[in-house]
């Protein structure tokens, strides 16, 4: 079966005086949604300690041995 899309997020981060005000989090927001309607199932991205809870709430999973957080959803999912 031949994947329907993948993704990979690259380079976002947040200034810190800009920090703690729902920046990244509407920013992340709208990329998934441009991915989900784009019938993107496989959202990849690296991530540093400090961001790694956004993306963990989105549902990003850490990947044993590789420093790759990822997201896999069905189209019907979004």
């Amino acid at each position: 079966i031949e994947s329907p899309g993948r993704a990979h997020i690259s380079s976002m981060s947040t200034d810190r005086e800009h920090r703690r005000r729902g920046l990244a989090s509407a920013i992340l927001d709208d990329l998934l949604q441009v991915c989900a309607a784009r019938g993107v199932e496989v959202i990849g991205l690296h991530s540093t300690a400090h961001g790694r809870s956004i993306y963990e709430r989105r549902g990003f999973q850490t990947r044993d041995g590789n420093p790759e957080m990822r997201l896999i959803r069905r189209i019907g999912d979004r």
